[in-house]
């Protein structure tokens, strides 16, 4: 209040004063506020309109810059928390591979088997080659134990592609978020003298 240098003595008259001479209002329907100071010299009535104007802009850009920082935060949580779902499912899948002896040539037969069909056709040729390969590795398996070990394989792998493109998802509309939260928002002041 000082600021608006009104000649008044700096205590609660000036801020009764300023409060007498001043209308705030919204408009209604949209984002606007109406700011209405009367004042005999006209010229003190546009300070005191464009201080109030001022300090409304001020403190509205700290609260979105506020509100921001939060909302960033938190998108930056959720992130940390798919990287270490991406983590654990990763350790999953390296440990199941290491116990099944699943090696990368596995996992590119499964993963040709499967790209954009779903689940793989057991019957299917490549399949069948993968599973007398599995045998081999795992002679003291029978059909049905190797067969079980391509499903659990199969949910292994599954759950892990899914927390990683979830969070490649993630980190693209984080991206843009960011952008979104990081443009500030023009404000318009307009002058309309009294008549």
């Amino acid at each position: 209040m000082k600021t608006l240098q009104l000649g008044l003595p700096p205590n609660e008259d000036e801020i009764a004063s300023l409060k007498n001479q001043l209308t705030v209002s919204p408009v209604r329907g949209t984002d606007f506020i109406e700011i209405t100071a009367k004042h005999p010299s006209q010229k003190q009535a546009v300070l005191i309109a464009n201080a109030v104007a001022q300090a409304y802009l001020t403190r509205s850009a700290e609260i979105e810059r506020h509100r921001t920082d939060r909302a960033l935060e938190a998108l930056d949580e959720e992130i940390q928390e798919q990287v270490k779902l991406v983590e654990k499912c990763q350790a999953d899948l390296d440990k199941f591979r290491s116990e099944h002896q699943i090696d990368e040539d596995d996992m590119d037969i499964y993963r040709g088997t499967t790209l954009g069909a779903g689940t793989p056709d057991l019957d299917s040729p490549v399949i069948m080659k993968w599973t007398e390969a599995l045998m081999k590795k795992h002679p003291d398996k029978n059909p049905t134990e190797i067969t079980l070990l391509q499903n659990n394989f199969a949910l292994v792998i599954e759950e892990f592609d899914q927390t990683r493109d979830m969070l490649t998802e993630m980190m693209i509309k984080h991206q843009d978020a960011r952008l979104l939260f990081k443009t500030p928002k023009a404000f318009i002041t307009i002058h309309q003298p009294a008549q």
